[in-house]
């Protein structure tokens, strides 16, 4: 494939981004400063949908909060509210998705520098492989290994202290020659390949099936989301979170506070010094 013919192909996608975009723009009312990428105007879109107002949908109440409606967020949701949690209430500003989870590979590679992070995604595989079965909805779980690639006598030195490490944690890792590297993933060149470590149970997920699979399941267990609305401000009392200020994203004049209890997840609190009991990932777009 030559340069030439991938400008070509390249100017073709842009062409049909910038048609996708007119198309949208043309029935949604975005002001340009908010125009800046594909899923803020299909959020706006989707938000606008209703003539009722999203905050008129929110509890007074909460005895667990969770912010933010990514794979994280609905994770977490979903996990309370399977180990007994009740009145857990999950809190997303656009819609499902919309934040960093919408671009993620989904790549779950297990392995790492301590057991307790390892045993971490290892169950995550687990679960990922079972929750078609306790939500209905397929997340797409693909477990079909890895292979990590040597070039460099360094770099099959690390592999071969990481597999020292995966002995010790009763992890399955195996090293395997060049040849054999190929013939589990036969596109792979082989220059300059010195060996290569393989975990039969790494795979990948797709992020979005993952969390409508994670929402699905924590609303059948009476989690509450409510997506549209914005945490603009916190109050605390003796380092804890006590209360949270929204602001509807329909209706920009209306406020809304929630009582919570105990709070969970993310860091989008804006401009409010606030402690939190997990600490996660937080990107702007």
């Amino acid at each position: 494939i030559n340069a030439e013919y991938m400008g070509t192909v390249f100017n073709r996608i842009i062409e049909l981004h910038h048609t996708m975009l007119a198309r949208v723009s043309r029935n949604t009312p975005v002001a340009a400063s908010k125009a800046r990428f594909l899923p803020s105007y299909f959020k706006q879109r989707n938000l606008s949908s209703s003539s009722q107002a999203v905050s008129d949908h929110l509890p007074e109440e909460a005895d667990v909060l969770v912010i933010g409606g990514g794979a994280i967020g609905t994770s977490i949701a979903y996990h309370l509210s399977k180990y007994g949690q009740k009145n857990v209430v999950l809190l997303e500003r656009a819609q499902l998705t919309h934040g960093c989870t919408w671009h993620a590979a989904g790549l779950l590679g297990q392995l790492r520098g301590n057991r307790n992070l390892t045993r971490l995604l290892q169950y995550s595989a687990q679960c990922f492989g079972e929750l078609e079965k306790d939500t209905g909805v397929n997340p797409d779980w693909k477990p079909v290994g890895s292979l990590r690639l040597a070039c460099s006598l360094d770099r099959w030195k690390e592999l071969k202290r990481s597999y020292s490490q995966a002995q010790s944690f009763g992890f399955d890792m195996r090293l395997v020659s060049p040849a054999e590297a190929q013939e589990l993933c036969p596109i792979i060149s082989l220059d300059g390949v010195l060996g290569a470590a393989y975990i039969p149970s790494d795979g990948h997920v797709d992020p979005t099936s993952l969390t409508n699979a994670f929402a699905k399941g924590a609303r059948d267990r009476g989690v509450k989301i409510v997506q549209g609305v914005e945490v603009i401000g916190a109050s605390s009392q003796h380092r804890r979170i006590t209360e949270v200020t929204v602001k509807d994203k329909k209706d920009p004049s209306k406020t809304h506070r929630i009582k919570c209890k105990k709070n969970c997840k993310r860091r989008w609190f804006v401009g409010s010094r606030c402690w939190f009991i997990i600490r996660c990932q937080c990107s702007n777009y």
